[in-house]
């Protein structure tokens, strides 16, 4: 059926991720997937599973290299345009010695209202314990330029969001 991809799973698989301020190469590479409009989503319809995956995470701004292991990652991307894309992330984050964690859990959902923002509706949900904050300076250089990022992370924090025509509500709760 070409409406939907089907369930992938792979076992430790090794993933050599490089980061740029604008993107990364994996986002290129899914890029082809999320294209298109409401009727091409029908036929995107498909979810991964990464059990005991590593990884190697260059940034190519600073040519910093991470190691990540003990990845196990859950994406889920339904054939509805009313449900959720599910996204789950557990990562031992170990690049100097010091092992870091990494605990994600995402949910977001188009908004049904064509004019509504695309930030939809969502839930995410992230704990981390002694994680290294220089690795998302990809991110801070793409989307909050000028600030930086550094020290260690210890959080367990939860958000909500909804989009309407008239915004988007937001709130949050947790412990850094």
């Amino acid at each position: 059926d070409p409406t939907r991809l089907g369930k992938f799973q792979i076992e430790r698989p090794v993933l050599k991720l490089i980061l740029r301020d604008d993107g990364s190469n994996v986002e290129d590479a899914l890029a082809s997937f999320s294209s298109g409009d409401d009727k091409s989503r029908a036929a995107r319809a498909w979810s991964i599973q990464v059990v005991d995956g590593r990884a190697e995470i260059i940034d190519q701004g600073t040519d910093r290299r991470m190691q990540w292991s003990d990845l196990n990652l859950s994406l889920q991307v339904p054939q509805a345009a009313e449900s959720p894309v599910e996204l789950q992330l557990a990562v031992a984050v170990d690049d100097t010695g010091e092992a870091g964690r990494l605990d994600v859990e995402f949910q977001w959902q188009e908004s049904a209202e064509p004019v509504a923002s695309p930030a939809g509706s969502g839930t995410l949900k992230f704990q981390s314990d002694n994680l290294r904050l220089d690795v998302f300076r990809p991110l801070s250089a793409r989307f909050l330029s000028g600030v930086e990022v550094a020290g260690l992370l210890g959080a367990d924090l939860q958000a909500k969001w909804a989009s309407d025509g008239d915004g988007v509500s937001w709130s949050s709760s947790g412990k850094v």
